[in-house]
């Protein structure tokens, strides 16, 4: 008989603690998302976000699904490296909504009770928001690197009216392409263009360029000179009819230090989010995850 109800408790909690089928939308490892996790945590969107209030109802469902199988995950991963959200976190987050809201201090939870939504789903969601930008603080934006040219080139492509460009572009007609290859391989940089060029009579042309990027109107042409930074040689193309290519004698940067520092910090950020994303799929790979019929 003991080894019988041994049995019986050893399926009930590989069975995910004996729920039943229907109440379970999703498991992560030894996790679970119940329907009722899911439909608090959409009541908790709509309060929240007024974005999420027209969104198809299976729309919804289906991301804060995949928002709160990714919870688990990396709830999991924060137990392992001790990282937990403070009372000060909580209070700060609180009261960040609250004004973001225009909730009377302290009101945050009478509101969110007013429309039906438990107290557990609302602390669940703010906790796991502050472990995530835990870390993402701690783990992730520890190992991002932002070299000079990284941050140049972001600029350049960001704030166009601010870069200041001294530049060639140099082309042929199609027929003359191998004399344009070969002045290409002799150019170094743009004094040695210069005297490639000087005094010979050829099919290779060029144009200088002394301009800030947002002034050239050119898409192509203001997209390469912007992946270049000085003394670079783009590599050759083809468009209407002619082979070209671009030599940077000299991009200034008419920007404080202080303007510099934001768009260090926006690129930062915007390489913290491409690596969160890496860390969330890496993880995914090393879980066990179920999804179920949301619609019961």
């Amino acid at each position: 008989m003991n080894k019988i109800l041994c049995i019986i408790l050893l399926i009930c909690f590989y069975s995910v603690f004996c729920y039943a089928d229907n109440d379970i939308v999703a498991v992560v490892d030894k996790d679970i998302i119940t329907r009722s996790d899911l439909e608090n945590r959409v009541k908790a969107a709509i309060a929240t976000n007024a974005q999420f209030k027209d969104m198809d109802k299976d729309i919804l469902k289906s991301q804060v699904l995949q928002s709160l199988i990714n919870e688990k995950i990396f709830l999991q991963e924060s137990k392992k490296i001790h990282i937990e959200p403070t009372e000060e976190d909580i209070d700060n987050a609180i009261s960040n909504i609250e004004k973001s809201q225009n909730i009377p201090k302290g009101k945050f939870f009478k509101v969110m009770e007013s429309k039906n939504i438990p107290k557990d789903a609302i602390m669940n969601q703010i906790k796991t928001n502050i472990i995530w930008n835990k870390l993402l603080v701690e783990v992730i934006a520890g190992n991002i690197e932002v070299s000079n040219e990284e941050l140049l080139g972001f600029i350049s492509h960001n704030k166009g009216e601010k870069v200041h460009v001294d530049a060639f572009i140099v082309q042929s007609s199609l027929d003359a392409k191998n004399e344009l290859i070969s002045l290409k391989n002799k150019t170094k940089n743009c004094a040695s263009l210069k005297r490639a060029m000087e005094g010979k009579k050829n099919k290779v042309d060029y144009n200088h360029i002394k301009k800030t990027l947002s002034e050239i109107s050119d898409l192509k042409i203001r997209k390469i000179i912007s992946d270049l930074h000085k003394d670079q040689i783009s590599s050759i193309y083809e468009e209407d009819g002619k082979v070209s290519f671009i030599v940077v004698c000299s991009k200034k940067y008419d920007m404080d230090t202080s303007e510099i520092s934001k768009f260090d910090h926006m690129l930062r950020e915007k390489k913290v989010l491409v690596q969160a994303e890496y860390y969330m799929q890496n993880l995914k790979k090393k879980k066990f995850i179920e999804i179920y019929d949301l619609n019961g």
